[in-house]
């Protein structure tokens, strides 16, 4: 007897996107454990600069002013942290 189950059943199971499921079946009929790899790619999260830059940001919105998300961002640029507005918003 086979079992059949959908995508979105087996990515909520492993903890994924249903795309990315989609992907690997098609890709298994000519990879086949070759397309299968647990992890992300791309490099490991800097945590030390993630650290610097979210004490910097406490640091700004504790003080007592209104500021925009460009304006907290040039403000960290003058600290030497380079996010962009987009990052700066939360």
């Amino acid at each position: 007897m086979r079992c059949r189950l959908g995508t979105a059943r087996i990515a909520a199971h492993l903890g994924c996107h249903a795309l990315t499921v989609r992907t690997v079946l098609k890709r298994w009929a000519s990879e086949e454990r070759a397309c299968v790899r647990r992890g992300r790619s791309g490099p490991a999260p800097n945590t030390a600069r993630r650290a610097e830059a979210t004490a910097a940001l406490g640091a700004l919105l504790a003080q007592d002013r209104t500021g925009t998300a460009a304006q907290l961002a040039g403000a960290l640029g003058e600290q030497g942290i380079a996010l962009s507005t987009r990052q700066t918003r939360g």
